[in-house]
């Protein structure tokens, strides 16, 4: 019942005179404004304890913690101070009652937003003025739509619309003003930014994802050995009696009344199965998932601590903020960006222009440039002036007025200085006049309108006043035009316009937009140059610019009356459609427009850009961006990257790793994303071979002794195999190891698709390690057993008994796991060669320490190495032989593969040791296997004008 009536409900807030609102107050829970849940962050607490002024009546505001607001509190926010809530704006510092806003954590963008207060509200600027303000809101429930916003607020007896004007959402921040005083209308989880927030997903990566198989494979496995060992156990107890004595009685412990009892063989096989099952447990790695977090950690401080990937200028160096994803980063099939600040730097040059049909600018884009092949172009100039790229002698310097169609032009520029929100500010150092806007390409474009004769220097909350050329007289007139109406550009509008009335009474309706809905709102008379703007757009969109569509039209009186009338109506609804009945009003009188022509701005590639996305085989999607817009993008990608730019840091904070320019992503992924696939697979794979090694050793000695669970090691040679004689080497391996340097890593780049069809991690390669983890047990212990078990081991002709035959068998282990790391190293260091070499010599001294303690201590293991083993010829010549027969086979495989038979890092290796790296032939050989022929986006396009440009070079007189 209570959900369904809140469902219902409109929220209402009463902004009293003392601001006294117990009933109303008694609605919202303590700490309501907190954002969080149980056991909050740091960072949460940080937040919900910062300090704003809010009105505690008579026109008295003192410091509250943010998270003691309440619904219907007013608030006093300062210059650069976030909003603690989402508020509906009632006045500011500035007269007009607008204040600018900076929503760079809400949907990344870096200009400024204008907002402005009700007129009605606009005189509250001063604290005591609200001493004695009385206001009643009406607004929607909560919800995550930061674009729309339905409220009235009823002050004085009347009602006011609200809309997202008024709005000031959590989250953003206050900027290029004083102060303003808001309305708390939504606080804590209500807040919009809340509203929109998700969980982060957890990620872990294929690799991983596949070693939990395997890991189940293993157990499977052990299972499977252990029944198999528990019915033949049982079956050859069943059969032990022999004239009623029994054949194995040495088997039998003394204190035993079940194990080995022919008359209990069942069950006798149950505890035999539970025996097997922990001595067969050394099959599985339990040490693997240590070592892997070891090793994931120190990769991840190394692609911190790359200096090629630390951007000096911002002083920003590469993070990576998770470890599990280092091996996912050299498996990226897909790439997923946007292209606004992340590809490229987010400021917008005015480049070129059509006007009545004639296009105009002479500059040189990147775009054309980057597809000239052997076409001259001149090198294009760096702009004099930020935003202004725009090189044409025959409109530049007042020359337009010479131009065939003078008039067309003089209403495009004005179009440009007055259709627009931006907000002029004047320096008081120089007195020069800068540009805060919503978009730079709104920026850009008042910047052009005044370096080409229309220069626009003031705002009120009515009227834009601009210095303009006049075409008799030739010089400067100033303007004034009175803003009637603004409609707002939007996402599904895709255009903007102003109603506005000259100095002349007229009624202009200024719009532009995108080519897709500015065409089809053209009058039939209004179409004299569309055939040529559409040729002219479609060269610009060619050449990599953003157009957009400039049209006008004349209104007369009574049709504004009508308009007036209506927008009126459709924005002092509080319904749900209310967007749509100011959509629908607008329609009607956006249309019957007269074209003047299209604009050409371009958002210059940051540095080291040459292509932007292509894709891949659809294994791993890395996404990339910069921007708050580009958090769902980034959490919901196998791998989230991050671009601390010039957006704000909330793409980085949901980001996986996080770098300064989009170029350093060549390096994350070629060298840094290459090496660690690489690295984790090997240790995996390699991590199986050794346990699978020296487990099956176990289990065939078991077999041999009647499945007899009689374990042929030691028991603390079985605890530290993993911990001591074996461990180390496979870390370093996952540290260090490298196929190819780091310039041959991007020489190369067909080295990546061994990680994009995971070449290295293959279920064929995991279980090849595995077969050969099983035929090294083998060949060792059968090895052993022969070498041993039919003569004398010593001088005084004492056969080999469990002691000498396990502790024979252990070496060659050690032996045969340490030279198979030797050969699965593609890179030695010095701490490689001592871990590995060190664990061989560890081992040694182990057995003589060991050995050395008292019988009691070292058990069966008591001076078996000093007496037994370090004293006899056979140990050293069975080791020798045992070692060299189990590593033969996996030694001329690896030469043959080599020879005939090579991966891609195995021909580059060959090329590097034949010195044929320059070899054009040779390279060109290598390079064509990673040329990837499905492109799309900007990429496609630049093929296909390099294409167009070479067949009309051949085809050409």
């Amino acid at each position: 019942m209570a959900g369904g009536e809140r469902k219902r409900r409109r929220r209402k807030l009463q902004l009293s005179k003392l601001f006294t609102l117990s009933s109303a107050k008694a609605c919202f829970k303590p700490a309501h404004s907190q954002i969080g849940r149980t056991g909050f962050s740091r960072v949460d607490i940080e937040v919900n304890g910062r300090n704003v002024g809010v009105h505690q009546g008579n026109g008295h505001f003192d410091l509250k913690e943010w998270k003691t607001l309440r619904v219907g509190d007013i608030l006093k926010v300062e210059k650069n101070d976030f909003f603690p809530a989402d508020l509906v704006l009632l006045s500011s510092s500035y007269e007009d009652a607008v204040c600018y806003v900076e929503t760079m954590n809400l949907d990344g963008e870096t200009n400024l937003k204008l907002k402005q207060g009700l007129e009605v509200t606009m005189s509250l600027r001063e604290e005591v003025d609200f001493r004695d303000f009385d206001a009643f809101i009406k607004c929607e429930d909560p919800n995550a739509n930061l674009y729309s916003f339905v409220g009235t607020m009823e002050l004085k007896g009347e009602k006011h619309p609200l809309s997202p004007q008024q709005l000031l959402l959590r989250g953003s921040k206050l900027r290029n003003t004083d102060y303003i005083y808001g309305a708390v209308i939504f606080t804590g989880p209500d807040t919009k930014v809340v509203q929109n927030s998700t969980e982060p997903p957890s990620k872990r990566s294929m690799i991983e994802r596949k070693m939990d198989k395997i890991i189940y494979l293993m157990f499977l496995m052990v299972v499977s050995l252990a029944f198999l060992g528990a019915i033949l156990f049982g079956i050859t107890t069943r059969e032990d009696y022999q004239n009623g004595v029994m054949t194995r009685w040495y088997l039998k412990p003394d204190d035993s009344t079940v194990f080995f009892d022919p008359q209990r063989a069942p069950l006798a096989a149950v505890c035999h199965f539970l025996s097997a099952l922990m001595l067969n447990s050394y099959f599985i790695p339990i040490s693997l998932y240590v070592s892997i977090e070891i090793v994931k950690v120190l990769q991840s401080i190394f692609i911190n601590k790359d200096i090629h990937m630390y951007y000096e200028e911002a002083d920003k160096p590469a993070l990576a903020r998770t470890s599990n994803l280092n091996e996912e980063l050299g498996q990226v099939g897909t790439v997923l960006s946007d292209k606004t600040g992340t590809l490229t730097c987010n400021s917008m040059e005015f480049v070129k222009c059509s006007i009545a049909g004639r296009a105009y600018g002479r500059g040189v884009t990147e775009v054309e440039m980057a597809v000239g092949n052997g076409v001259e172009y001149a090198v294009a100039a760096e702009p004099v002036v930020k935003g202004f790229n725009f090189r044409d002698e025959r409109i530049m310097n007042g020359n337009w007025v010479k131009e065939r169609d003078a008039d067309v032009i003089q209403k495009f520029l004005r179009l440009l200085a007055v259709c627009h929100t931006v907000i002029p500010e004047v320096s008081e150092d120089t007195g020069k006049i800068s540009y805060e806007a919503e978009s730079p390409d709104e920026a850009a474009f008042v910047i052009a309108a005044r370096e080409l004769g229309f220069e626009f220097f003031i705002r009120t909350q009515t009227t834009v006043s601009v210095r303009e050329l006049d075409v008799t007289t030739g010089g400067r007139v100033e303007r004034m035009y009175k803003v009637l109406n603004v409609l707002e550009f939007s996402s599904a509008r895709k255009r903007m316009s102003v109603i506005v009335r000259d100095e002349d009474g007229k009624l202009l309706l200024l719009c532009k937009g995108a080519d897709s809905v500015m065409f089809e709102r053209l009058s039939g008379n209004g179409r004299e140059y569309e055939e040529e703007t559409r040729d002219h757009v479609n060269e610009y969109a060619d050449a990599g610019l953003r157009t957009l569509i400039l049209a006008y039209r004349e209104l007369d009186e009574n049709e504004y009356e009508v308009f007036t009338e209506r927008i009126s109506e459709a924005k002092s609804s509080v319904s749900a459609d209310r967007e749509a009945l100011i959509d629908e009003v607008t329609e009607k009188i956006e249309k019957d427009l007269v074209l003047l022509g299209a604009t050409a701005v371009e958002d210059k590639l940051q540095n080291g850009v040459t292509r932007l996305v292509k894709t891949g085989s659809g294994q791993t999607t890395l996404a990339i961006g910069d921007g708050a817009n580009d958090v769902g993008m980034l959490q919901e990608a196998d791998i989230g990257v991050g671009i601390s730019g010039v957006e704000g840091m909330q793409a980085v904070m949901s980001s996986d790793i996080a770098i300064a320019q989009f170029r350093y992503l060549e390096r994350l992924l070629l060298v840094h994303g290459h090496w660690c696939y690489r690295r984790i697979s090997k240790m995996i794979c390699y991590f199986f071979y050794k346990n699978i090694t020296f487990g099956f050793t176990l289990f065939l000695y078991e077999a041999y002794t009647s499945f007899s669970t009689t374990p042929a090691y030691n028991d603390w040679y079985l605890s530290l195999y993993s911990v001591l004689f074996s461990s180390l080497p496979v870390i370093c391996l996952g540290i260090f190891d490298q196929d190819v340097s780091a310039r041959f890593c991007l020489k190369f780049p067909v080295l990546y698709q061994e990680g994009v069809q995971n070449l290295l991690f293959s279920w064929r390669r995991i279980l090849s390690w595995m077969f050969h983890g099983f035929c090294s047990a083998i060949i060792i212990f059968f090895l052993c057993k022969t070498s041993l078990e039919s003569q004398a081991f010593n001088h005084q002709g004492k056969p080999a008994g469990r002691d000498i035959f396990g502790g024979t068998m252990y070496t060659c282990v050690v032996w045969v796991v340490s030279l198979q790391m030797v050969l699965t190293i593609s890179y030695f260091t010095v701490i490689q060669h001592l871990v590995v070499w060190g664990s061989v010599v560890v081992w040694y001294l182990f057995l003589t320490v060991y050995g050395s303690m008292p019988p009691r201590v070292s058990t069966d293991a008591y001076m078996v190495f000093l007496e037994a083993l370090a004293p006899s010829p056979a140990y050293w010549i069975t080791t020798l032989f045992v070692v060299m027969a189990t590593m033969m086979p996996y030694f001329i495989f690896s030469a043959v593969q080599m020879q005939f038979f090579p991966m891609s890092h195995g021909t580059i290796k060959l090329l590097k040791y034949e010195d044929q790296c320059n070899d054009p032939g040779e390279l060109e050989l290598v390079r064509q296997a990673s040329v990837r022929p499905a492109l799309v986006g900007f990429t496609a396009r630049i093929e296909a004008i390099k294409r167009s440009v070479m067949r009309s070079r051949q085809t050409g007189p």
